[in-house]
Order: structure tokens, then sequence, then C-alpha cells
């Protein structure tokens, strides 16, 4: 490779301010040849890294000229220079980050020739088995993850990971920084064996002397960006202050798998089973305060009748002592428990029926409307919240900013009044209800349509409600990982956008989208009940009004425990799925 006149300059600031320019590279020149090792040494803000994503063909600089095997890169395509990536590779400084945690080291090593479709899997397999046992790890460790290596071993891992591809130029990020001397000593020991082997040219960025004049054969050191000294790597060189102290590294915990699948299954059902017992605690609760507020309120449902001329004093007390309200409290909350235990949920006042089949009616309509609001305003964060933070800054950045800003500052109110009076002029939506007059005469998609023809006002004054939200927590977790040290090295490996986005950014975030997925579901069916009384949807929301204003107990009670029970077992599963979804959760469990 050589570089002649290289400069690079960032913009910083955000777009609505005035923006300072910041020359991280300014005129830099090197050559570096099969075989040897140039090292680039300087302080910290040097422009050591820059000129490293450069030379690795991740970053574009802003003018200079590149030449890698005798050929001009500057010229060349988008696609030329990804078809060029495989042959320069990238070691980052830090293992743990360095990693997708998501992958297992077979994953991890054969990514790079899925990524550039080559060969089968199998070939794949015996490809990494191949090189595990080169830079020294057992092969089979290729199921583990990540966080089961030690930092050392992790570093083994990710040359590995580089060399997959037979590349001809190296980069080296300070790849020894927080270990200790003894595995820095066995790593420098496997680059230059692996480097006398292939003949790999080694660009290695360090802050170490010691390791600089043990590891390199030329320096060259940078300040502010520009070249100010070169020579020999053995001539003698001058320890900056607080420079050569190694930084802790993280300890190094093997796992064994023999006892792995039993741990994980047990910790899981004794997880499972703590939950269980708190959900049962809090519906207790719930329910218990329900009763003694509802008992504290003024009135009850036979209120009304004590002052009806027609009805006698001795039928209403005859009826409050049918339905048990002549009872205290403490024997009516019995009452209630054992009509829980055989599935009634009480009786109602106003039905003259089991609660529970009242219930689950209504709730299978909130569940669908929270449902489909879920996925759509999922669906529509997904996509905006990647794309806006792969493009930070940007049109659809703005645009998504401006549009979340405006819709957090209004009432869901108000939006579900909007959306009913836009229903009420234009007549483009079916308003109240859940199924037009006569459908019960329609065909079975006839039906389909209809429900979702007046699920589509609802629907949009929920995702309208929780998008901004959605969207702002996804575009912070993908910003968060997706200019992190394994982004990069996909892309040095030729990776395509979407796959970039999908499979190595998205499920690398996805733990905190996770927690919010549950906590978006509790809020939904809350935001559900207030949309529901004003599209007048037949869900619990109307359901809980209505017996609110009639004073019907049973129903109350037993609606605010079954949204309970609703919340429960959306935080539960949002539990469950982390377990699931993140290798570390489970790691850490079996320690």
């Amino acid at each position: 490779m050589r570089i002649t006149d290289l400069r690079k300059t960032y913009s910083r600031g955000r777009w609505w301010e005035t923006r300072s320019k910041l020359r991280a590279l300014d005129g830099v020149d090197l050559t570096l040849y099969p075989g040897k090792t140039l090292a680039v040494v300087g302080a910290s803000g040097s422009g050591k890294t820059t000129l490293a994503m450069c030379a690795a063909l991740l970053e574009k600089p802003d003018s200079g000229k590149i030449w890698f095997e005798g050929c001009e890169v500057s010229p060349l395509s988008k696609g030329a220079v990804a078809r060029l990536r495989p042959r320069v590779q990238m070691v980052f400084q830090e293992s743990v980050s360095a990693l997708p945690p998501h992958f297992s080291a077979a994953e991890i090593i054969a990514e790079p020739l899925v990524i550039q479709g080559k060969y089968s899997r199998k070939m794949r397999l015996e490809v990494v088995c191949d090189l595990m046992e080169r830079v020294g790890l057992p092969p089979d460790w290729k199921d583990r993850r990540p966080q089961q290596f030690s930092s050392g071993q992790r570093q083994r891992l990710a040359i590995a990971r580089v060399l997959v591809l037979e590349p001809s130029l190296l980069v080296l990020d300070e790849p020894f920084t927080g270990l200790d001397l003894s595995t820095q000593g066995r790593l420098v020991n496997l680059l230059l064996e692996l480097q006398a082997e292939r003949s790999l040219a080694y660009l290695y960025i360090s802050h170490d002397p010691d390791l600089v004049r043990h590891f390199s054969d030329d320096v060259m050191v940078l300040d502010h960006g520009k070249v100010v000294a070169r020579g020999w790597a053995s001539a003698p060189f001058t320890r900056e202050p607080d420079q050569g102290r190694i930084r802790g590294g993280v300890s190094g915990q093997t796992l064994s798998h023999g006892r792995g699948f039993a741990a994980a299954m047990s910790e899981s059902l004794r997880y499972l089973t703590g939950r269980l017992l708190q959900a049962l605690f809090l519906l207790f609760g719930v329910s218990l305060l329900s009763f003694i507020f509802l008992e504290l309120a003024p009135g009850d449902f036979f209120a009304e009748m004590r002052l009806n001329p027609q009805i006698s004093q001795q039928t209403v007390t005859r009826l409050r002592a049918d339905y048990g309200m002549d009872q205290t409290l403490a024997v009516r909350y019995g009452c209630w428990l054992g009509s829980v235990m055989h599935g009634d949920f009480g009786y109602s006042f106003a039905y003259g029926s089991p609660v529970a089949p009242l219930l689950w009616v209504r709730a299978r309509n909130t569940l669908l409307l929270a449902g489909s609001s879920l996925f759509f305003a999922w669906g529509t964060a997904l996509v905006l919240g990647v794309l806006s933070a792969e493009s930070p800054g940007g049109l659809l950045d703005r645009a998504c900013t401006l549009g979340t800003s405006t819709l957090l500052a209004i009432p869901e109110l108000l939006v579900g009044l909007f959306f009913l009076a836009l229903a009420v002029r234009t007549g483009w939506f079916h308003v109240g209800g859940m199924v037009s007059p006569g459908s019960e005469d329609f065909s079975p998609w006839e039906r389909i349509e209809d429900v979702a023809s007046h699920l589509v006002l609802p629907v949009s004054v929920l995702v309208l409600c929780s998008l901004p939200l959605l969207l702002r927590h996804v575009r912070s977790a993908l910003l968060g990982v997706i200019d992190s040290p394994f982004i990069r090295s996909a892309r040095g490996h030729g990776i395509s956008r979407g796959r970039m986005l999908f499979r190595h950014a998205l499920p690398a975030a996805v733990n905190p989208l996770l927690t919010l997925f549950g906590l978006s579901l509790a809020s939904l069916l809350s935001i559900s009940l207030l949309t529901e009384i004003i599209m007048s949807w037949p869900g619990l929301g109307s359901f809980l009004l209505e017996a609110a204003m009639g004073h019907d107990v049973y129903v109350i009670v037993g609606a605010v425990t079954f949204s309970t029970l609703l919340l429960v077992g959306a935080i539960t599963a949002t539990d469950l799925l982390l377990h699931a979804a993140d290798p570390r959760i489970r790691m850490e469990s079996l320690r």
C-alpha cells in the first residue's frame, strides 16, 4: 500500500448549528511492503485511528491518493472498493465490542465467507475449525459465544475472522491494549508467525514504544494529523506520560458445556416460578384494593332503585341480600375469590350473568385492537428508526425528529377527536362498533374485510400516539450500535447494507428494544381503553366505563384484574424473550 498527501476533515456540531471543522489528517504519506510492519504512534487525537480507517478502506478521505496492490483506490466505484476490501482487514482494539455478541465463534469466523458467498456450509465449517486451531483455539469451542472467552482468546478469535478471507494487509488498531504482558507476548508471536507464513503487511497503531520496537520494522509519528517523524523501529523512543499503562482487561471465564443446558433449564424454571408467584401476589393486591376503593365510593348499583317509588324497599333489600351486598367486605371478597376459582369472576348486576364470559368477549376485542396497533407501530418504528440511525442528521432523520416532536406535544384525546371529526366529515372510515349492520350474512372473507375497515380509525390513532416514543428509542438503540467495531469489521468484509442493518446492528440492539416492547404493549392497552371510548369500539374500555357509571362492582373488579393480568403477562413475556434472545443473559445466569 502507498498513500500520498492524504487529508481528512470532520464537521462538528448539529445540523441547525454552525459547524466547525476538525482536521484529522493533513498531508500524510506512507509506503507499506509485503511482509513488513509499519507502526504509527502518537498522542490521543493525533489522527492514528482515522489513518487506520482510511487505510482499511472504511473511511473515504477528502483528498489524496491510495494505491493498493498496484491499483489506485480513489477513482474506483463503491462496488469496486467493496470487492477490494476483503484483501484489507482490520483488527480492532476492544475485542469484546469488535465481535457480535449474538454470534457463536463459528458464525463469527464464517460470516465473512457468507457475505462473500464463498464455499458450502460444510466447507465453511472445515475452514473455521482449521483457522481456530491455527490461532490457538480448540475447534470444539466453535459453539461458544464471545462472552465465554477470555480477552486474549477473543483477540485470537478476531484474528481468525480476518484471516478467513486471506488478506494481504492487516490494520492492527492497538490489538494488545488491555492484555497482560504474557498474553501480549503470545499474540505478538502469533502475528509474527502468520506474517512469515503469509507475507502479510501490518499497519500497526500503538501507544506502547516497547511493543513497537519488538513488533515493527518501521515507525512514523503523527501529531495533529501530520507526520512529524519517521525512522526505524529499533531507534530509541521516549515514552510519553501515562502512555505505557496497560488498562485492566476482562477476566477470562470459561464455562463447562456439560452443565450448560441443564443449568439453563433449571435457571429458567426458577425464574418463571418466581415471576408467577409475583404475578399472583400482584393480582391479589390489585383485586383487594379495587374492592376497598369501591367500598369507600359513595352509592352502589341499588342506590337508584331506592329513589324509584315503583320499587319497594323490601325488594331492594332482598336484591342486595341475593347478590351478597349485605355482607361485610371480607366476606364478599372471599366469595369473589371462590368465584374466581370456578372461573366466573363474580356476577354482573346489570347483565345478570357471570362476569368472565362478558370480560372475555370484550378483552378479545381489546387484544385485537392493541395487537394490530402494536404490529403497525413497531413495523413503522423499526423501518424509520433503522434508516434514521444509518444517516443521522440526514433529510429523513430531520423529518422524523420534527414529526415525533409534534406528535409528542399533542394529547391522545385530541388525536382521537381529530380522526373522529375527519371520519364524520369525509365518510372515509367506519365510525363506531366493530362490524357493520347485517354482517351476519357476510361470507367469512367479507367479515374479515368488514372488521379490518372498522379497525382503521382506532388503529391509526393508537399508532400515531405510540410511534414517537418507539421511533426515538429504536433510533437511539441503533445509534449506539451502528458505529461499533464489529459493524465496521462487517463493512470491511464487504457486507451489504440490508444485512449489516438487520443481521448485525438490529440483533445487537435488541435488548432495550425488547424491554420497550413490553412497556409499549402495556401502554397501548392503557391508551386503547381511552380510544375505545372515543371510537365506540366494543372493548374493555367502554365496558369498564359502562360498569363504573352503573356501579357494577364485580365487572369493575374483574376488568381491572384482567387488565393487570394482561400487563403482567406482557412484562413476563418480555423477560422471557430477553432471556431467549441474548446469550449474555443466559451466560450470566450460569455463573
